[in-house]
């Protein structure tokens, strides 16, 4: 069997992939999270996605491939995407109840769901642009991380959910069935659920 001369280079491409999430496996979780981990081969496609999506390497019709049907944009990420995309922004608007140490009011934090297929790849453009400002790494949560956005969301966390950082910004995406359903900034504050 002959090996063409791209098969190499995305077998060796995949190998690295799942070599450098396969620390995801030893990843240190925070206590009481709901934390489902996914196969290296299930991280690494998304892994390799994500990192062809934020290189802008992914043709404009292939895009909607990359989304689920409903995008969430994080309550970190949205002030930033809505000064970028001011009224074009579409999506619905949600809210996030974070609780807050010390059984106080929860923070309330907004949001936006994108459920077009036009609002999705206009929201995935924002992404591409903000990654466009310098090279990002593709990489598992801390748990900081992992930690803040689960006080943020009401259900269970299963991977892949990665993030990618650049020495300006980090984003993370967390993706059902393959396709990106919600992208934030970690936050800065450590809320208790």
């Amino acid at each position: 069997m002959r090996v063409k001369n791209g098969s190499r280079l995305r077998f060796t491409s995949t190998l690295a992939v799942v070599a450098a999430l396969g620390s995801t496996f030893g990843q240190d979780i925070p206590p009481g999270v709901h934390y489902k981990k996914a196969s290296p081969e299930v991280n690494a496609k998304f892994s390799k996605m994500l990192s062809d999506l934020l290189a802008d390497k992914i043709p404009d019709d292939k895009l909607k491939e990359c989304i689920s049907d409903i995008v969430i944009c994080g309550p970190m990420l949205w002030p930033s995407v809505s000064k970028i995309e001011g009224d074009t922004a579409g999506g619905k608007p949600t809210t996030f109840y974070v609780p807050t140490k010390g059984g106080s009011k929860p923070q309330v934090l907004h949001g936006k769901a994108f459920t077009t297929l036009k609002d999705r790849l206009n929201f995935l453009e924002t992404i591409q642009a903000i990654a466009s400002l310098s090279p990002m790494k593709v990489r598992p949560l801390t748990k900081d991380e992992i930690q803040y956005y689960w006080a943020i969301i009401p259900y269970d966390i299963s991977e892949p959910i990665l993030a990618a950082q650049s020495n300006k910004i980090t984003l993370f995406f967390h993706a059902s069935e393959g396709k990106i359903m919600f992208v934030d900034i970690p936050g800065s504050t450590k809320p208790s659920k």
